[in-house]
């Protein structure tokens, strides 16, 4: 992989995009701590455990709710500011978060560790990477999605 001269347009335009990458992994993983902490929050609790276990309505309409929650904002977002389109990818992180906590009740604590903290360590480590790296990373996009 070539480094470029940090004076040349293409280094330019390499740095902007990596920028661009970096804001979007950073709020990415955001949104990936607010889902993993709601979705814990709720399979820890009792109270949330006994509900989701005696009924399937409440998966279904949180489900619904997330369904159409994203319908929504993908058909308006182009209207919103920076800070309004933040604050609905939090309620979306949430939103998701209490999806995610009902797999969390149906799954074993060994499948979690297994599937999902493999998947986030992953993400984290392309996050940082992709944060504090000066070169061309876009060559390596075929590879990584052969291994995702």
């Amino acid at each position: 992989m070539a480094q470029y001269d940090s004076c040349t347009p293409y280094a330019a335009g390499v740095e902007a995009v990596n920028a661009l990458f970096r804001k979007v992994y950073q709020y990415m993983a955001l949104g990936l701590v607010l889902t993993s902490i709601t979705a814990w929050l709720i399979a820890s609790s009792p109270t949330m455990l006994r509900m989701f276990e005696s009924s399937l309505t409440p998966l279904i309409i949180v489900a619904i709710v997330e369904i159409g929650f994203v319908f929504y904002i993908s058909s308006t977002i182009a209207k919103y500011s920076a800070s309004t389109s933040l604050l609905l990818f939090v309620i979306y992180s949430i939103l998701n978060g209490i999806t995610c906590s009902v797999f969390l009740l149906f799954s074993t604590e060994e499948s979690v560790y297994t599937e999902f903290l493999p998947t986030a360590g992953m993400f984290v480590t392309m996050s940082v990477y992709a944060m504090y790296t000066k070169r061309d990373i876009t060559t390596r996009g075929s590879f990584l999605l052969m291994g995702l």
